[in-house]
């Protein structure tokens, strides 16, 4: 979150308190698995005697961590992931931040087998697995840790910051794992008659494939997520923030240095 100086008076807009790991678990929704049952009757997959390929993918994320261990100057240097709300005419600072991390892990599983007769062989998705993985951290100044007010109006719009991470992870691994089912139904789940000079060619190339689909998407996602992350730094949400606790003020140092004073 940010402070804005005014002409007229200094608005606090940034605080946070520890949290118990139960407070957020129960108002956050429940993270639920995209699994996709593949429904097909493809021929191929009969010639070759191949299963029906599981695709899930599946949203972990860690505990929320807290970092107290900056000052209010440090992290006046972090670039913030939103974009400010304030007119260029204001001085703003920053008094706390969420750092959330998202990432995937593929585990691709391919099989196949060498068909009687000189038929050539056959490769086939086995099974695809995605498990999203998502690292929420809280950075407050220290001095902004000293003002009980704060910490309890921040510690609101900080946690709506990660709230928004998990409703992301939660719908992307459904898109995800539609998303794979469409685009390697398109191109087949399993692939016949494979010169035997050509199956490892053709093995990296439904490899490459899955993280190409996974690319795309995951870039997807990062637009969603900026998009919704932005709306929770709104000029709205800073004010309501500010209301709360109009006493607070950043540190006298921090307002010379960012004054030029």
């Amino acid at each position: 979150m940010i402070t804005e100086i005014t002409s007229a008076a200094l608005i606090a807009l940034s605080g946070l308190m520890p949290v118990k790991t139960q407070d957020l678990n129960a108002k956050e929704p429940a993270l639920r698995s995209g699994v996709v049952q593949v429904k097909d009757n493809d021929r191929t997959r009969d010639f070759c005697g191949a299963p029906k390929t599981k695709i899930a993918v599946n949203p972990k994320s860690k505990p929320v961590k807290y970092d107290f261990s900056k000052t209010y100057a440090d992290i006046q240097h972090q670039a913030s992931g939103t974009v400010n709300p304030y007119g260029f005419e204001n001085v703003t600072f920053t008094n706390g931040y969420m750092q959330g991390q998202i990432s995937y892990k593929l585990n691709a599983t391919l099989n196949g087998k060498g068909m009687p007769r000189n038929d050539g062989n056959c490769l086939w998705y086995e099974k695809i697995n995605v498990d999203f993985h998502l690292e929420p951290l809280i950075v407050i100044a220290k001095e902004v840790r000293e003002d009980k007010c704060m910490f309890k109006a921040v510690r609101e719009h900080e946690l709506k910051h990660v709230r928004v991470d998990r409703q992301i992870v939660n719908r992307y691994s459904r898109i995800i794992a539609k998303r794979l089912y469409e685009g390697l139904k398109q191109r087949g789940f399993v692939v016949s008659h494979i010169r035997t000079h050509n199956i490892d060619s053709t093995k990296q190339r439904m490899e490459k494939t899955i993280k190409q689909i996974l690319d795309l998407e995951f870039k997807e996602l990062e637009i969603t997520r900026a998009r919704l992350q932005q709306k929770v730094d709104s000029l709205e949400e800073y004010k309501r923030v500010q209301a709360k606790c109009p006493d607070f003020s950043p540190p006298q140092s921090a307002i010379d240095a960012m004054t030029g004073n």
